[in-house]
C-alpha cells in the first residue's frame, strides 16, 4: 500500500512537469504568432499611406481645361474674350500678350506697355482717317475712350510687325473687340493686309452694318448741285495738314501733305499744284474729283490708293523738319492756300 502511495506521488510529479514544459510551448508560439500579425500590419499601414500620398500628385498633374486656356501666352479666355463681339475669328491659338495703353497715337494705333517697355501698336485689318482726313479726330477720340490706359489682349495673327515696326495685333479691352468695333461704330474701314486676314470676313460685315446704319464715315453727305464750270461756287480746297517727319529712315518717303475739299460743291483738280516750298518741288494733279469733305493725300515717294495715289516720286525728304511752307495752287495758277509749320 505505501509502496502504491509513492508510485501515484511519483505519477503526479511527472505529469505536472510534463505539462508546464507543454504550457510554456503554446505560449512562444503564441508570441510567435504575434510579431507575424504585426508584420502584416505595418505592410497594410504602409499601403495605405502610399495611396494617400499619391492622390495629390493626380490632381496636380491634371491638364487644365481648354476651354480655360487659350493661346501660347496662356491667357484664361474669361479675360480675354468673354462674349466680345465679332471675336470669333481671332486666331487663340497664336500668341497672346498683355499690357496697359499708355497713349493713343490716332484712330488705329497705341503705344502699350508690355512688361516695362512700350511698344506701338497697329490694328490689323482695319483702316481709320489719316490726321487732316475727315472723321479722323472722331475716330482718335473713339479709340481713346475704348484704350486709354486700361488693359489690352494683344492677339497676333501672321505677321509680329509692320515696316515701321509697330506690332501687329487684335486688340480686346474689357468685353470689346476693339478692331471690330471701330468698324461698327463707322470710324474705321475694312483693309486687307496679307497675310493678316483672319477676321477679314468678319470686319467686312462690320462695316456692311455701319454703311447700312449710315454712321460715321458711311453718313450720308448730301452731294451739292455744281455749277456750269463743274467746280461749284461753294468750293474751297486747302492744305490741311503736312506730315513732315517721316518714319522711313533717310528718304522719309512716307511723309505727306493733305489737300482738303472743305466747301459745299466738289472739285476737280485737273491742272492744280502743289509746291513743296522749294522751286522744282511740284506735283502737277491729274483729273480727280474732290467732294465736299474729302481729302486726298500727296506723299513724297509713296503711292497709297486709298487716300488717292498721289505722290511726288521723290527719293529723298521735301519737307523740312525744322520748318516749312507748301503751296497750293489752282489750275489757273493762283495760290489758293498756304500751310506753313
Amino acid at each position: 500500500m505505501k509502496r502504491i502511495f509513492i508510485l501515484f506521488l511519483w505519477s503526479l510529479i511527472i505529469f505536472g512537469c510534463g505539462g508546464s514544459a507543454n504550457n510554456n510551448g503554446i505560449e512562444y508560439q503564441a508570441d510567435t504568432e504575434t510579431p507575424e500579425q504585426n508584420i502584416d500590419n505595418s505592410s497594410i499601414v504602409k499601403a495605405s499611406a502610399t495611396f494617400t500620398e499619391s492622390t495629390p500628385e493626380v490632381i496636380i498633374l491634371d491638364p487644365p481645361s481648354t476651354q480655360e486656356i487659350v493661346g501660347s501666352g496662356g491667357i484664361p479666355i474669361s479675360l480675354v474674350i468673354p462674349g466680345s463681339e465679332g471675336s470669333i475669328c481671332l486666331p487663340l491659338d497664336n500668341l497672346i500678350q498683355k499690357g496697359i495703353v499708355t497713349s493713343v497715337t490716332d484712330g488705329d494705333t497705341i503705344n502699350v506697355n508690355i512688361e516695362g517697355t512700350v511698344y506701338p501698336v497697329r490694328y490689323i485689318g482695319i483702316d481709320t482717317p489719316e490726321r487732316g482726313d475727315l472723321l479722323s479726330q472722331e475716330a482718335t477720340t473713339a479709340n481713346e475712350l475704348l484704350v486709354t490706359g486700361k488693359t489690352v489682349y494683344l492677339v497676333k495673327d501672321v505677321s509680329e510687325t509692320d515696316r515701321y515696326d509697330r506690332l501687329l495685333r487684335y486688340v480686346i479691352v474689357d468685353d470689346i473687340f476693339v478692331n471690330y468695333d471701330l468698324v461698327l461704330q463707322g470710324y474705321a474701314k475694312e483693309t486687307d493686309y496679307p497675310p493678316d486676314t483672319a477676321c477679314e470676313s468678319t470686319f467686312t460685315e462690320a462695316e456692311n452694318i455701319a454703311k447700312a446704319n449710315a454712321v460715321g464715315l458711311w453718313a450720308v453727305i448730301p452731294t451739292p448741285i455744281p455749277t456750269s464750270d463743274g467746280s461749284g461756287g461753294g468750293a474751297v480746297v486747302i492744305i490741311d495738314y503736312i506730315f513732315y517727319d517721316g518714319v522711313v529712315k533717310q528718304v522719309e518717303s512716307d511723309e505727306y501733305a493733305v489737300i482738303k475739299n472743305t466747301g459745299s460743291s466738289p472739285v476737280n483738280l485737273s491742272g492744280w499744284r502743289l509746291n513743296a516750298g522749294a522751286p522744282g518741288q511740284d506735283f502737277y494733279f491729274p483729273s480727280h474729283t474732290l467732294n465736299p469733305g474729302e481729302s486726298c493725300r500727296v506723299y513724297t515717294n509713296e503711292s497709297h490708293p486709298e487716300t488717292c495715289g498721289f505722290s511726288f516720286g521723290e527719293e529723298s525728304a521735301i519737307w523740312a523738319n525744322s520748318g516749312d511752307c507748301g503751296h497750293l495752287y489752282d489750275n489757273t495758277g493762283v495760290e489758293v492756300d498756304e500751310y506753313c509749320y
